[in-house]
């Protein structure tokens, strides 16, 4: 198991954008022309797309990006 000095700080995407995502999700928009007008990776918007499609919209609101936990 990792320590917590070892976990990636690669940033999480702002809720923000996370919103836009759904709203152009909402309005019909497939993940391609979401990620262009978003500017975020084709990759992390085809994620997004399958959970919406899948009824789960729980990445929307996502927590603070890095949350202390107690790894033993």
């Amino acid at each position: 198991m990792r320590k917590v000095e070892e976990v990636s700080k690669r940033p999480r995407i702002p809720s923000e954008i996370r919103k836009q995502c759904l709203e152009s999700f909402k309005d019909g928009n497939g993940y391609k022309k979401t990620a262009t007008l978003t500017g975020l990776a084709k990759s992390a918007v085809r994620e997004y797309n399958r959970r919406f499609k899948a009824g789960d919209v729980s990445w929307v609101n996502r927590g603070p990006a890095y949350e202390k936990k107690n790894i033993k």
